[in-house]
């Protein structure tokens, strides 16, 4: 089965392939993003690279990606695993609903909202009284 564009643009960012990536955008692309700690947002090509670029970071792996529709929307949803040197092993989820261009195939509108970066090994519950 073929990726769709957002997970092309995923997988690209993710390996740090901006080419790759920035052809999945068109250039005047509306960008929204709600995560625990911010509300990133850009309006260009290049901006949300940068986001995805800091979101990507210290890719480790993707744990899921399930492709959707909502009536003529177009959704996706992963789950990430990344290994901070400070943190360790962390994963977070995105949903993002998307449009894309049905002539250039380029993504135009994406919303995105995150589950925040978890360990992957909960702290130790404490200990009952």
């Amino acid at each position: 089965m073929s990726q769709t564009i957002a997970e092309r643009l995923l997988r690209a960012a993710a390996d740090g392939d901006r080419e790759t990536a920035a052809a999945a955008l068109a250039a005047d692309v509306h960008f929204r993003g709600l995560t625990p700690r911010k509300t990133p947002s850009a309006d260009d090509r290049d901006g949300v690279l940068q986001i995805m670029g800091n979101w990507f970071e210290h890719f480790a792996g993707f744990e899921a990606i399930e492709d959707g529709t909502v009536l003529d929307r177009r959704s996706i949803r992963y789950r990430v695993r990344v290994e901070d040197p400070e943190e360790g092993t962390l994963v977070f989820e995105q949903q993002a609903y998307y449009d894309a261009d049905e002539d250039t195939g380029e993504i135009t509108w994406m919303h995105v909202v995150c589950s925040g970066m978890r360990p992957l090994v909960p702290a130790a519950a404490p200990a009952a009284a």
